[in-house]
């Protein structure tokens, strides 16, 4: 224990960049979790779909949407989530937010908090990592409302 301080000294490059990192996990943390958007896996999503009554709302563009895309998911841009009205009766019930990656359903959920929602949910790895994961897609047209 007493050589702690002078081995961060001695690294005190290898001390700093570890810090540095701490304080960027725990800031990416904090800011996802202020958002109210709650991240959570494919596995967990599935669960979510088949026990509870929820949306599922992906934010990719129409073309890649008719492609493939969650069963029963709905296609809305994130500026259309501003101002969609069809989604305000879902208020109080779970919503999954599905994007390409996971990064961009963050933010199009933290959207929809700050006008009400309740329950926002997005999958981590977006619709790349429920691909990954096998779990189940559709190609029909694109079902907006």
């Amino acid at each position: 224990m007493n050589n702690i301080i002078p081995f961060l000294m001695a690294n005190w490059p290898l001390s700093l960049s570890a810090l540095v990192l701490i304080i960027i996990i725990f800031g990416m943390e904090y800011r996802s979790r202020s958002m109210g958007v709650s991240l959570i896996t494919p596995h967990k999503a599935a669960m979510v779909m088949n026990k509870k009554s929820c949306q599922i709302i992906d934010i990719r563009s129409k073309e890649a949407f008719q492609k493939s895309h969650i069963n029963r998911a709905k296609n809305f841009s994130p500026e259309q989530l501003k101002t969609e009205t069809s989604l305000n009766k879902y208020k109080k019930d779970p919503i999954i937010v599905v994007c390409d990656n996971g990064l961009a359903s963050k933010k199009a959920g933290a959207a929809l908090k700050s006008q009400g929602f309740e329950q926002i949910y997005a999958i981590e790895g977006g619709l790349a990592q429920w691909r990954k994961d096998s779990y189940p897609l559709t190609n029909a047209e694109t079902k907006n409302g």
